[in-house]
């Protein structure tokens, strides 16, 4: 039996901080502002199963973050290589588009001196 600061019987609650989320522990059954600091873990032994799967599960977990980790690193390094060649891409399109217009201008300029030359010669 395990008693709180203030003589109570505890009582078996579960946490769920973001830090210790589904954990259980002893608590004070009144939850009163003097007993706020009252708090031991009830950790109870683990099965010999548990004992066996676990460690191997964390392990697939670790290695399957560093893929993810490294499957991101490389989406990533696309996205910036996208960004970059359509980057690349559009300021050669706007300098075609650029080109033409000049030549445009060009033909233009020659297409209407032209007209006067001919405009002259009647």
């Amino acid at each position: 039996m395990v008693r709180c600061a203030c003589g109570l019987e505890a009582v078996i609650r579960t946490s769920w901080t973001n830090r210790n989320p589904g954990r259980r522990f002893y608590g004070c059954l009144t939850l009163s502002p003097t007993c706020v600091n009252f708090l031991r873990w009830y950790d109870p032994p683990m099965c010999q199963r548990s004992v066996q799967i676990v460690p191997g599960l964390l392990r697939s977990r670790n290695e399957l973050e560093e893929i993810v980790a490294m499957v991101e690193e490389k989406r990533r390094k696309l996205l910036k290589f996208l960004i970059t060649s359509w980057t690349q891409r559009e300021a050669q399109q706007a300098n075609e588009i650029s080109n033409l217009m000049r030549q445009r201008q060009l033909l233009a300029s020659v297409n209407n001196r032209h007209a006067i030359i001919e405009e002259l010669e009647r």
